[in-house]
This record gives structure tokens, sequence and C-alpha cells, in this order.
């Protein structure tokens, strides 16, 4: 399966048809989805996100009794490639994201916000895999979420002083 990012809209297919820095991606989200603390849905799901670095954050969904409480997987994987402070913080961004779960392995509506923020562009690739039947959907974030609540532009024309 060959990739261009740039102009990527939704592609199907299986693992061994990705390229090697993307099965890597899978890997460690698969890896991460064994890890994952479900007791209440059983739903386990593994993330992993690629850094501007190229470094690779993983994370898994934990659940708790109160489901407010839950941290999903892919916000784990954002949130601890945002909070290492060997990158700089204007690097802490993912071009590549990668779900493993039943049901497709697409991230939730939430994660796909999230996606947003921690994205380093629109073009920046989402892979899901389904566990049960192994398919692979590849789309970018634009396709995924063209219509966002969140803007990143927009909101770095607005901060700052006043």
């Amino acid at each position: 399966m060959k990739l261009n990012h740039k102009t990527i809209r939704w592609q199907t297919g299986s693992y061994e048809e990705l390229p090697n820095d993307l099965r890597e991606l899978v890997d460690m989200a698969r890896h991460m989805r064994e890890q994952a603390y479900a007791p209440y849905s059983h739903y386990h799901v593994g993330a992993a996100v690629r850094g501007l670095s190229g470094k690779i954050y993983g994370g898994a969904n934990v659940e708790a009794v109160i489901y407010t409480g839950t941290t999903h997987a892919e916000q784990q994987a954002c949130n601890t490639m945002a909070l290492d402070s060997a990158v700089p913080k204007n690097q802490r961004c993912f071009t590549a994201l990668a779900c493993v779960a039943k049901h497709g392995g697409i991230p939730c509506g939430f994660c796909l916000q999230f996606a947003l923020e921690f994205c380093a562009d629109r073009n920046s690739l989402i892979v899901g895999v389904d566990v049960d039947t192994g398919k692979v959907t590849i789309a970018s974030v634009e396709n995924f979420c063209p219509l966002s609540v969140f803007d990143r532009d927009s909101l770095a024309e607005t901060s700052g002083p006043a």
C-alpha cells in the first residue's frame, strides 16, 4: 500500500500492506491494547502516535467506575507526547496515530477532536485496525474530521497579550 500523505482520502487494506513505519506504530498500539484496564466495558483499546521527532508514544484506555474518569488510549498517547520534556514544545505533535480495537479500531469522536489538537497538520494520518478482522483503515485527520470544534490556527491568532 503506497501512501501519499498529502492526498490520502480513505484506504483500506491489511497490516501486511502497510509501510514499515506504520507497521511499527500499529505494533506499539497492539502492545498497548494488551495493557488496557477495562474491567467494566471489557473494551480494550491501544493507541500509538509518532511525534515529529520520530519517537513513538503509546497509550491504553484506563477505565474508572465513574466513566467520566476514564482515559482514552489516544488521549493517553497524546498526553505522554505532550509532556515529553526532551522534545521542544513546538514539536509535541504527531504525524501519525494508530488505534487498535474491536469494531474497526476507529477513534471515537472525543479522540478525533483530541487528535485535531495534537496533529502536526491535517494531513497527519490516522490508522484504525480491527482486531477481529485485521482490516486496516487509513485516512488523514482532515478526512476523519472535515468540520471540527477546534481550529488550532485560529487559536494562535487570538492567543497572547491583548
